[in-house]
């Protein structure tokens, strides 16, 4: 299907649309992404665990949330914060696979450093055998980055105990 134009312009868009989602996500919460992209760089194998476990248990926890009718919108909101969490994990990979591949030694625009993640990451894809599994892999370490890093605020989830 490569060799058609209509494929190649298509995914051509595609790559565009994700770099401008990247860019956006970047331009609205900075600290958030960069946030997430240091999970992935210094705990991206808790990443790994989390996102794991978070993938295995979206589906039970929907179905046991939406069996009750009071349940449904908050299911909603389980998967819009699902959908919320791979767009802010998908834009702190490609700024952290951007910023590594370019190096430190480059001085290149973070733009253009975020364009060079996004391609890559767009080209990996499509590689037979490794694409899908690249692309799994990546899905589930920004997952857990993001889970773990509570959508890049850092805040703990459970606030500490009180001794008395």
């Amino acid at each position: 299907r490569w060799w058609s134009p209509y494929a190649a312009v298509s995914y051509l868009l595609y790559v565009l649309g994700l770099y401008a989602l990247a860019l956006l996500v970047i331009a609205l919460v900075p600290s958030h992404v960069a946030s997430v992209s240091r999970a992935i760089e210094i705990e991206w194998r808790r990443a790994l665990f989390l996102g794991l476990m978070a993938l295995l248990l979206i589906g039970p926890v929907t179905i046991v949330v939406a069996i009750t009718i009071i349940g449904i919108p908050l299911a909603l909101l389980i998967w819009l914060g699902f959908i919320l969490a791979k767009i802010l994990g998908y834009a702190a990979f490609v700024s952290y696979l951007g910023s590594r591949i370019a190096g430190s030694e480059r001085n290149l625009h973070r733009l253009a450093q975020l364009a060079i993640g996004v391609a890559v990451l767009a080209l990996v894809r499509y590689v037979p055998l490794l694409g899908p599994v690249a692309s799994f892999f990546v899905t589930l370490v920004t997952l857990g980055a993001v889970l773990d890093t509570r959508f890049g605020t850092n805040r703990p989830w459970l606030p500490p105990r009180q001794t008395e």
